[in-house]
């Protein structure tokens, strides 16, 4: 490849022939013709060559008519100022935009480097100088790692070293290398001093750092190539950087002039080898490094960018690179401190770099350019080749037709969807499992005791919200620089646990700040490092594995290589199986911590939380329609707020609250918005000493307030307790053989044993077939009506013309005695006369109950909790079940909507399986991980719990924790129809369950086939609709009880809350609808009348069709 590091392939055939290779070669006996043949052979060889260097496209694909004009009207001046790209500002600091517009109006600078800042501040700047100047400025700044990197408020992606761990997903990479350049184009930056192809193969490297992609030439030139043929894509300059290779030394080039030891060979096999093959490819620019390099520059202390051996001769003459090379050596101490003021700038340019950037000198450096080139010390013809290739390149970016970037949206530009996609993708694949040598990983049993432990993190941290997502966990914190006394009483108390995740959140990251360590948290590393129940995971630098020995004696341990949104959420469901373990250590510590070491596993099948373009979903698309369908709802006070969830192919991809509990106004009212991203990292080399990382910002200045709808709000799920509790019994009594669909009622409950309802099939009662009455008012059979009608006649005298009344007028004696007349009200004729006349003295202030069935207390009569402070008599039980054995039956087999048989759920698994049904179901939800999942959840903290109705008649009171089916409360608030409180996120691992034929998390609870039959329509000849328990598509299409693009295949359940959830095998989706849409009463039907909840479905698979 070079000729100075091994030998170069001839290139002409007169070379070939004094190699002697081929004369020797035909002294083999050829006949005539077999001698012309091959000499033909030899010319296409030599002619058509194996690989076809590719020039940087700024070279050919330019405006030529532009360049040309705009070069023939430069002066002198002008020239040498399209050579200067002077430092725009200091990271963190004002920009001195006096100066600035001086250097343009009076030097004509040809462009800016631009450092940390507001990127509103830097557009409105940029738009400024571009109107000062007559050849338009190149704007460059280093985004690395996207413009995050410089600019607060705006979209970061992972560190190379995370990246350096994704094995393949180049695709992926050059999706952020296009996404940063549209961001660049968006602000009117045309350089990405990006990205770093040095092989850091020194751990102690305090420049290169976590900036590489690791220690695998192979790996850095694949992430490289990538992220270069994005960004080039839309015609952004990208410059490879630190040419010839910067990652085996342990200077920090800043402060003074590295040595690279290396001989010639092992640079071409390492060093050079990923500098190569993008020059190959066409890269279009490159970053001259500070270096000091004996085997490839003699000259004592000459740094690499100084160097004519290696900038021309080697880089522009024997690696053909024709792009631009940039050199920002003017600040580095290292490289300049043996030269004099002004004699860098020329040294530079004559060594073959193009342009000078980042110093702040600029008349100097114009003087000192012009003497050299007055004393021939420069060339013009030097000088003319580079400004014309500098003006192509400004062609090439758009410069000839050069529009200011507008100030309009911006925010909203630089954060975009497809970014938040790529940072979730890249993270996803970057997590690295570095040890699991007790197999803790993935945690599959939920039901083990479990703490995370925050290390420095914020008080709630992202990581903390998803790790319960999948498990019950109990969270303990530590804060920045713990006393060991509480780091000892925590570590105590940990130990009780079966697992503890600790999360060390180490957001300072460069070996400056000791990548975040202090005395508190190297303790914590030493001490869980023995321990056999912690899993240490790193949100943090992994050179820590370096500073910290004793990580390599952790038995589960694992790398997210930084702290940020997506590491924290997406580690967590790594560690629990909702996600597939990938990543490859990408660089080389020592021996336990080797470069490509990783663990790996599959997920086990468990939800996961993503972006809808990881599932092809255009996201805008369905965020837009479903946000329209709920704000349609809360404008028509369809429900005072709710919770929706959807999740494809597994992976959740909609999760918002909107809303508030009730329609009772709440102080400070604000939207929810959660955490966001951070305002400034002190991660940039260049950041001074004394710069701060700051704590997360927001995007906008909002703040949670109470009494607003969250996405882990407990709601009363109403009759979906049909289909997450009652058929998930049903269901897995059938798998074991212990219920049969066309077993009878009576053969399984005692209580109906001896009924009409003895004979009925389990199948037709589950498909509402059974001639069952649809309901019966249990509570109202508790009302004394005599009473309560006396009681209301009394308070509201003027009801009583609406009852049938006869007087009974005395004899004439009797009256003459004083006998006065008579009436008689006929209360229950009257009733029978007027159906609405019960409603009308039913009322709050006159209800009243037949004596002994409730009591305010509760003793050991009074046992059953109905609502708060109202408690019913235990043996009013056993009245409902008579009341159901003794209604009427239908034995038509028509379609009858019927509660009365779940009412037997609690009998008939207690029958079965000689466990309570609560705690049947509870063994489930634990399992899987459904931890909300309650029958009255009153008995714990209401925080999150939301009201239903007021019930302004039977129970006097807000109903809040208690169950709001009247009957089910009579029951003590378990039912098989009614009584299961969860939130959405718990409901949806029933419902994925089901989906997956029966199976989450690696465990079958359901026999596919069990599935499979009670999802399926049962009589469809009879147009009844319904699976077994479950609700299906009508055959009728104005009877809107589903999505009307749903597949015959889809079933569901809606409850009368306001709740409903539907899956889709055709679509692999399910989604979970939440709302409390009773409150504050019943007679509220908007929810229906809007057809809400199945246009919802019928936007998510309408979103899916569309794709991308």
């Amino acid at each position: 490849m070079i000729s100075s590091i091994h030998s170069q392939q001839p290139q002409n055939l007169s070379e070939i022939k004094q190699t002697g290779s081929i004369s020797d070669f035909l002294n083999i006996k050829f006949c005539p013709r077999l001698k012309t043949v091959f000499w033909i052979i030899v010319a296409l060889w030599i002619n058509i060559p194996v690989f076809a260097q590719q020039k940087p496209s700024f070279l050919t694909d330019y405006n030529h008519k532009w360049v040309d004009s705009v070069f023939q009207s430069l002066t002198l001046d002008e020239k040498i100022g399209q050579l200067l790209m002077p430092r725009g500002n200091y990271s963190g600091k004002p920009h001195d935009v006096a100066t600035l517009k001086s250097w343009v109006k009076d030097y004509k600078i040809g462009g800016i480097v631009y450092f940390a800042g507001p990127p509103h501040d830097q557009v409105r700047l940029t738009n400024e100088l571009q109107e000062l100047t007559t050849v338009p400025l190149m704007i460059g700044q280093d985004f690395e790692w996207g413009l995050g990197m410089r600019l607060d408020s705006t979209d970061r992606f992972p560190y190379a070293v995370a990246i350096g761990a994704v094995q393949g997903n180049d695709k992926i990479i050059e999706e952020m290398g296009k996404e940063i350049a549209q961001q660049c184009r968006r602000i009117g930056v045309h350089i990405n001093y990006a990205p770093v192809v040095d092989v850091n193969n020194n751990p102690e490297n305090p420049v290169i750092n976590f900036r590489a992609y690791g220690a695998d030439k192979l790996n850095v030139t694949a992430k490289s190539l990538a992220y270069m043929r994005g960004m080039q894509s839309q015609h952004i300059l990208c410059t490879a950087k630190h040419f010839p290779g910067h990652g085996d030394t342990d200077v920090d080039s800043h402060l003074d002039l590295p040595l690279i030891s290396h001989d010639i060979k092992r640079l071409q096999e390492i060093e050079l080898y990923p500098f190569k093959k993008l020059i190959d490819n066409g890269l279009s620019g490159i970053m001259t490094a500070h270096l000091n390099i004996p085997s490839l520059e003699a000259k004592n202390g000459l740094a690499s960018t100084f160097s004519y051996n290696i900038i021309s001769k080697l880089l522009r003459e024997e690696m053909k690179f024709e792009g631009l090379a940039f050199t920002d050596a003017m600040e580095m101490k290292g490289a300049i401190k043996n030269f004099p003021k002004g004699e860098a700038m020329v040294r530079a340019l004559l060594a073959g770099n193009d342009v000078l950037e980042t110093f702040m000198d600029v008349p100097e450096t114009v003087e000192a350019i012009k003497k050299a080139i007055k004393s021939g010390m420069l060339s013009m013809e030097m000088i003319d080749n580079k400004v014309k290739k500098i003006l192509k390149a400004k062609s090439w970016v758009g410069l000839d037709r050069y529009q200011s970037a507008p100030l309009n949206q911006l925010n909203q530009d630089l954060n975009t969807f497809n970014a938040d996609y790529i940072n979730q993708l890249l993270t996803e694949k970057s997590i690295t499992c570095l040890n699991n040598e007790l197999g803790l990983l993935p945690i599959i049993n939920l039901n083990q005791k479990i703490a995370v432990l925050n290390i420095e993190g914020d008080s709630l941290s992202d990581f903390k919200q998803m790790a319960d997502q999948y498990a019950k966990t109990d969270y303990f914190r530590l804060k920045k620089n713990a006393p060991d006394d509480l780091i000892d009483s925590m570590l105590s108390v940990l130990s009780q646990y079966d697992i503890v995740i600790a999360a060390f959140h180490l957001i300072d990251i460069r070996s400056s700040k000791n990548y975040g360590l202090n005395p508190s948290n190297i303790k914590l590393f030493n001490i869980l490092s023995q321990k056999n129940n912690a899993v240490i995971c790193i949100l943090g630098n992994p050179f820590i594995l370096k500073k910290v020995p004793a990580l390599v004696q952790a038995k589960t341990l694992m790398m997210a290589y930084q702290q940020n949104k997506y590491t924290e959420r997406v580690l967590p469901q790594v560690i629990f199986g909702g996600l597939s373990c990938e990543g490859k250590f990408p660089m080389l510590i020592n021996d336990k911590f080797s470069l490509g070491k990783g663990l790996s596993w599959s997920s086990l099948d468990r939800l996961n939380y993503g972006t809808p373009e990881q599932v092809n979903i255009n996201r805008r698309s369905l965020y837009n329609g479903l946000d329209s369908i709920i704000y349609q709802g809360l404008k028509q006070k369809a429900f005072p707020g709710c919770v929706l969830m959807v999740a494809k192919d597994s992976k959740v991809i909609f999760s918002k609250a909107y809303g508030t509990h009730t329609y009772i106004a709440v102080d400070s009212l604000t939207e929810n918005i959660g955490w966001s991203n951070y305002k400034s990292i002190d991660d940039a080399m260049d950041n001074a000493n004394d710069f701060k990382a700051t704590e997360k910002t927001k995007n906008l200045t909002l703040k949670a307030t109470k009494g607003m709808v969250k996405t882990d709000d407990v709601y009363d799920f109403a009759s979906i307790t049909k289909i997450s509790a009652s058929m998930l019994a049903v269901m897995q009594l059938m798998s074991i053989g212990k219920l049969k669909l066309d077993d009878t009622l009576g053969a399984i409950c005692p209580s109906m044993k001896n009924s009409n309802k003895s004979s009925l099939k389990w199948r037709d009662l589950l498909t509402h077939r059974a001639g069952l009455q649809a309901w019966i008012p249990f509570w109202k059979n508790a009302i004394d009506t005599t009473a309560t009608i006396e009681k209301a006649l009394k308070i509201h005298p003027q009801l009583e013309s609406k009852f049938i009344v006869t007087t009974h007028r005395p004899s004439f004696f009797k009256r003459l005695f004083g006998k006065k007349s008579t009436k008689t009200i006929h209360y229950f004729q009257s009733l029978d006369a007027d159906i609405s006349l019960w409603s009308q003295v039913l009322l709050p202030e006159s209800r009243t109950w037949k004596p002994n069935i409730f009591a305010r207390k509760p003793d050991t009569t009074f046992t059953i909790p109905v609502a708060f402070d109202m408690f019913l008599n235990k043996n009013y039980y056993k009245k409902i079940l008579k009341q159901i054995a003794d209604s009427p039956l239908d034995t038509t087999k028509k379609y009858i909507y019927s509660d009365l048989h779940f009412y037997l759920y609690p009998e008939m698994v207690s029958q079965l399986t000689n466990t309570d049904f609560n705690s049947y179901l509870q063994k489930t939800y634990q399992q899987i991980g459904a931890n909300s999942l309650v029958f009255n959840p009153w008995k714990d903290d209401l925080t999150n719990v939301i009201p239903t109705e007021y019930d302004s008649i039977f129970r006097q009171q807000l109903l809040h924790g208690y169950v709001h089916d009247e009957g089910a409360a009579l029951t003590g608030g378990i039912s098989g129809h009614a009584g299961l409180f969860g939130n959405a996120n718990d409901l949806m691992k029933i419902m994925q369950m089901y989906l997956q034929n029966g199976k989450y998390g690696h465990v079958s609870f359901i026999n596919s086939d069990v599935i499979s039959e009670c999802t399926s329509y049962q009589f469809p000849n009879e147009k009844n609709r319904r699976g077994i328990g479950f609700d299906k598509k009508d055959f009728n299409p104005q009877t809107t009880n589903a999505p009307s693009l749903s597949s015959d295949s889809s079933f569901g359940h809606s409850g009368y809350t306001g709740t409903y959830t539907w899956v889709d095998p055709k679509y692999n989706i399910v989604y979970v609808f939440l709302s409390n849409r009773v409150n504050p009463s019943r007679t509220n039907t908007k929810i229906s009348t809007l057809n809400i909840r199945p246009a919802i479905g019928d936007h998510i698979i309408k979103s899916i069709t569309r794709g991308i």
